[in-house]
C-alpha cells in the first residue's frame, strides 16, 4: 500500500490500486458513456480539497455538473480563480493549449523529491482526452481527422510527463471507450488518442456501469 498516494475516495478502487493516484504520475480512467468516469473524476478531486490540495480542472467536454460537484464534496464558493482558491475550473477546446498551459503550470511548482513521504503538490484533472481537439480543426473543421489527435496527444504527453514527476504534480485524465464496427475477431474496443495515450500513463483504469 502506498502511502504517498492520493485517494480516489471510492475504496474499491484505493484498495485495488494500492492507495489511490500515485504521486507525480499520470493516471487515466476509460469507458463506456455512463460508465462512472465523471463520478470517479470529482471524487478524486474532493479528496484532493479535503487535504489542501489544490485542483486544476480541464472540461474539454463542458459537461461538468455543478450540484454534482458540490453533492461530492467540492466546494464551488471557493472556485473563483483566486490565487488561494482549491478549485479553479477551465473550459478549453484546443489541446495543445491545455498541454503548453499545463507545462506553464508545472513550470511554477518547486522539483520535489518524490522519493520521501510527500502528497502531491497538486491534482491536475482532464476530462477528456477524446475530446481534446487540435488547434487547427479551430480554425478550419473540415481537417478533422483520427491523426491529427493523436499528434495533439503525441507532443503534448511527451512535453509534460517528466515534468509531472520531477514537480511531484498528478495528472488524472478520463478517456472514452470506443467500439470499431465490423470487428469479428479480437477486441473491438479501443481508446481514441493514439498510441501515446497507451504508452504514457502509470496507471490506466478501465470501468464498466454495472
Amino acid at each position: 500500500y502506498n502511502e504517498q498516494a492520493h485517494e480516489f475516495g471510492a475504496l474499491t478502487i484505493d484498495l485495488l490500486t494500492g492507495g489511490g493516484l500515485p504521486p507525480g504520475r499520470l493516471s487515466t480512467v476509460a469507458g463506456p458513456s455512463m460508465s462512472g468516469k465523471s463520478t470517479l473524476t470529482y471524487m478524486a478531486a474532493a479528496e484532493a480539497n479535503a487535504s489542501g490540495m489544490p485542483v486544476l480542472y480541464f472540461d474539454h467536454e463542458a459537461s461538468a455538473d455543478a450540484k454534482y460537484l458540490t453533492a461530492l464534496g467540492i466546494d464551488l464558493n471557493q472556485a473563483s480563480g483566486a490565487e488561494d482558491s482549491l478549485f479553479i475550473y477551465s473550459q478549453p477546446t484546443a489541446g495543445e493549449a491545455t498541454y503548453r498551459l499545463i507545462f506553464q503550470l508545472l513550470q511554477s511548482f518547486p522539483i520535489k523529491n518524490t522519493t520521501e513521504f510527500q502528497l502531491p503538490q497538486a491534482l491536475l484533472v482532464i476530462d477528456s482526452l477524446a475530446s481534446m481537439l487540435p488547434e487547427d480543426l479551430e480554425e478550419d473543421p473540415e481537417k478533422q481527422s483520427m491523426a491529427g489527435t493523436a499528434k495533439v496527444h503525441s507532443y503534448g504527453l511527451r512535453l509534460i510527463k517528466a515534468e509531472l514527476s520531477k514537480r511531484n504534480v498528478s495528472l488524472f485524465a478520463t478517456n472514452q471507450l470506443r467500439t470499431k464496427p465490423g470487428v469479428v475477431y479480437g477486441n473491438p474496443e479501443y481508446e481514441p488518442g493514439g498510441g501515446a495515450v497507451s504508452f504514457y500513463p502509470d496507471l490506466k483504469l478501465i470501468i464498466r456501469g454495472t
